[in-house]
């Protein structure tokens, strides 16, 4: 048995299962002002290029909703 490996773990499973816990620590609640304000913030006063960016399916992926603003 080579030196490094330990029996009977996976350290690639291990190190999975740490990045799974980061993952889960760093979720914040954020609310759709917020959304909308960074956004703002990002592209400026353009209102339909912020309605754009907010309502896109890379954000509703991201967030797990779907905005739609009209």
């Amino acid at each position: 048995m080579p030196k490094g490996k330990r029996k009977g773990r996976n350290p690639r499973r291990e190190q999975g299962s740490e990045s799974r816990t980061t993952a889960i620590a760093r979720r914040v609640n954020t609310t759709l002002g917020d959304l909308i304000a960074a956004a703002f913030d990002t592209v400026g006063n353009e209102v339909k290029t912020v309605a754009e960016l907010v309502s896109c399916s890379d954000m509703a992926r991201l967030i797990g909703r779907r905005i739609v603003l009209f």
